[in-house]
């Protein structure tokens, strides 16, 4: 007798969320290269944000990079539980207006230490951001395939950092240092702005078990809803799994 045909693990993955499997990846990378852009794009403008701000000693102004890194650090320890009491879509819409705000708000103040102030808060957003992107991957694919997916997100996250410093270049060549910031919180803005997506993508089997429904529970909160983002991650479908294997 043949055994009934089973669609690819990576059709199942992509389906579950409504979209097709490069789009899938390409939406994840983005938000995680977003980090990544948000540090290194800092780099050649350090002198102009001391001279503008009146730091006296320009060391002090490599303090734009480590806040960040501590506000991304210190928080990634919460939001794992976080995603998985209220929702990935809940944490990953609330980061990403976190970091929006923040980065707005780096680009209007005139004080230094406002501006650290926000670099520890926009350390936070991406921690959210960062996170809860992970965490939708495992929720959609498993074994190999996730380590497919995470591979080629784990490659435009190591792009990023080599060309992030020139494009901070570009832009303080022909404006001033507070563009980084707005630049930067208009990609993000993209991930909150409108879009849609059905709530509830269709049931892969009815045969599915127990352990797959409490496997997917973490994802419950990513359904489509009206504030949704571009970026179609932003509102997964809570029906987003672990492939079956």
């Amino acid at each position: 007798m043949t055994p009934p045909h089973k669609p690819h693990v990576e059709n199942q993955g992509s389906r579950r969320i409504g979209m097709g499997f490069v789009e899938f990846v390409i939406t994840i990378a983005i938000m995680t290269a977003s980090v990544a852009m948000a540090i290194d794009s800092m780099l050649p403008s350090l002198p102009a944000i001391g001279h503008s701000l009146g730091v006296t000693n320009a060391n002090d102004t490599q303090l734009v990079i480590g806040v960040f890194f501590l506000g991304f650090g210190v928080s990634q320890i919460i939001f794992g539980s976080l995603s998985d009491t209220f929702g990935r879509r809940n944490i990953l819409l609330g980061g990403l207006a976190v970091y929006v705000l923040a980065m707005f708000a780096a680009a209007a103040t005139g004080s230094f230490e406002m501006l650290l102030i926000m670099r520890f808060v926009q350390g936070l957003g991406g921690a959210a951001v960062r996170i809860t992107t992970m965490a939708i991957v495992r929720d959609c694919f498993g074994g190999r395939e996730m380590a497919r997916v995470m591979s080629y997100v784990m490659i435009v996250f190591m792009i990023v950092p080599i060309v992030a410093p020139s494009v901070g270049q570009l832009i303080i060549t022909y404006a001033n240092w507070h563009w980084i910031f707005i630049l930067l919180g208009l990609v993000g803005g993209v991930g909150i702005g409108g879009g849609e997506m059905p709530d509830e993508p269709a049931r892969q089997s009815t045969g599915e078990s127990r352990g797959d429904e409490a496997r997917g529970r973490g994802a419950r909160g990513l359904g489509r809803g009206p504030g949704q983002g571009l970026l179609p991650v932003a509102g997964m479908a809570p029906g987003c799994r672990p492939a079956r294997r």
